[in-house]
């Protein structure tokens, strides 16, 4: 099992800083595993790269009359030597986050250019060039991107001011609690899109959109399924020039165009297959180059069985590139007496922060009365991020789930919190549904940062090391070989 930690929790706008911050942080987390024992002293740690567009561009170089762009000369052995020099190794990379992923205000910005635009697939094959030559020939490499697009950020008229979106909440979803999300009915303009994002079908949480608006996000999935085909025939080329099969992994999120595992299965089958038959791209070799990357956290917030989501997964006929261990910020009111119910709403305001989004969702069970008995609903409400949430629970009730990657190692995140729990249960569920060996897994907490003053470890070096040496434990529990980095079987 290959296991490694996402670097996209440090900073890395440049190259010069990203390879800084390497030598910086990840040697200093390496340092530490070693020092306790929790890493041979030759093994090299696994990382997961983010590597944002303007360091990518700066590595590369495009020749006239050839698709693919080319490493610059010399550039790989550099980097190979700085990898080296701090015992590290890349594992996967990281092409989600296009720009600086650690401004001051990131919000919705992290899902543009989305893969309906021609930066996406620029960005993309510059990361995968890189990639192929860091890779051994022979080797696969995987890089995660974003799930299409933002529900509603893909063109300039949909695009509400931040004010709009603070002022009102979703409309109510109520369902059975025998339904899936997915089945129930749409309505409200607040709602992700729906879980068939290009057929007009009932989806997830999403809503049924306004003509001009169903019409563009339509447009959207089309462009963004070319574009993906379009890729492929570039990845395939790429490996054959290199020997190393690249593949991207789609990576579904709350609130995007791709939310949970049914939505990419839809994708794959009305959009994506489609769109590569059309450039005579074979069913084998879209499988070889398009995968996905699952995040234990994004499945939980959405209310996603994890082994449910592998299932659907591997029945779309894609690979499984990547697991994203993550855990998602949960609050159960019910499960509160009423008197503590305002105290749990404010410590979960304490995570209300103005770098990241964090998508919420609410889930209110009712009783309903049906033909002389009485039977559950559930009511879902979604949230584009915890400060819209936060200002509609004055009576708080049900389960809150808040897209925040909290420590994956703590089931409670603060022990003066005891209310705030977190969707660990869910991660080690996902540990028990793959076999082992299967994938590559990276730790992706890229919120040390924002969390609570008093939650933040003194070292950040040491708060992931903490939570690498509790996967460890977990992969060992198992019987698993945990080395800490390689790469892909071919």
């Amino acid at each position: 099992m290959i296991a490694a930690y996402c670097t996209n929790v440090h900073p890395g706008a440049s190259l010069d800083e990203s390879l800084a911050t390497l030598r910086r942080d990840a040697g200093a987390v390496r340092a530490l595993l070693v020092a306790a024992g929790d890493l041979e002293r030759s093994a090299p740690l696994g990382i997961g790269w983010w590597l944002p567009a303007a360091a990518a561009a700066s590595l590369v170089e495009r020749r006239e009359g050839e698709a693919l762009p080319r490493v610059r000369s010399g550039a790989i052995a550099e980097l190979r030597a700085a990898l080296a020099a701090e015992g590290l190794r890349i594992a996967t990379f990281n092409a989600f986050p296009h720009g600086d992923f650690h401004g001051a205000v990131v919000k919705r910005a992290v899902y543009s250019p989305d893969w309906s635009e021609p930066e996406r697939l620029k960005y993309t094959l510059d990361v995968a060039a890189i990639a192929a030559e860091l890779a051994p020939e022979g080797a696969s490499m995987g890089i995660s991107t974003l799930p299409l697009a933002w529900h509603g950020s893909h063109h300039p008229a949909l695009r509400r001011p931040a004010s709009a979106a603070a002022a009102s909440e979703s409309d109510a979803l109520p369902r059975r609690r025998s339904e899936s999300a997915r089945d129930a009915p749409e309505r409200g303009r607040r709602r992700p899109v729906p879980s068939a994002p290009a057929g007009g079908a009932s989806g997830s949480i999403g809503v049924a959109a306004e003509p001009e608006e169903a019409g563009l996000r339509d447009q959207v999935v089309r462009q963004s399924a070319a574009a993906l085909a379009a890729l492929t025939e570039s990845l395939a080329a790429l490996r054959m020039r290199s020997g190393v099969r690249v593949h991207v992994d789609l990576e579904p999120e709350p609130g995007c165009l791709l939310q949970r595992s049914a939505d990419v299965a839809t994708f794959v089958a009305q959009h994506l297959r489609p769109a590569a038959r059309a450039r005579g791209v074979d069913e084998t070799t879209l499988a070889d180059h398009v995968g996905i990357c699952h995040d234990t956290c994004h499945a939980a917030v959405m209310g996603e069985s994890q082994s449910a989501a592998l299932a659907t997964y591997a029945a779309t006929g894609l690979r499984l590139g990547k697991v994203q261990l993550s855990s998602a910020l949960r609050v159960d009111f019910d499960a509160l007496p009423f008197a503590e119910r305002p105290a749990a709403r404010a410590a979960l305001g304490r995570f209300a922060e103005a770098r990241y989004l964090h998508q919420t969702i609410l889930r209110r069970r009712l009783a309903t009365a049906q033909h002389g008995r009485d039977e559950r609903d559930e009511e879902l409400r979604f949230y584009e991020d915890l400060p819209d949430a936060i200002a509609a629970l004055s009576d708080p009730v049900g389960e809150c789930r808040v897209h925040f990657h909290v420590p994956i190692h703590l089931d409670r995140v603060d022990a003066a919190l005891p209310a705030l729990r977190t969707t660990r249960e869910e991660l080690i569920e996902c540990l028990d549904a793959l076999p082992a060996g299967s994938t590559t897994l990276e730790v992706e907490t890229y919120a040390w940062g924002v969390l609570p003053g008093g939650m933040r470890p003194a070292s950040l070096a040491e708060g992931i090391a903490t939570e690498l040496r509790w996967l460890r434990g977990e992969l060992s529990r198992r019987g698993w070989d945990a080395p800490s980095a390689a790469v892909d079987a071919p």
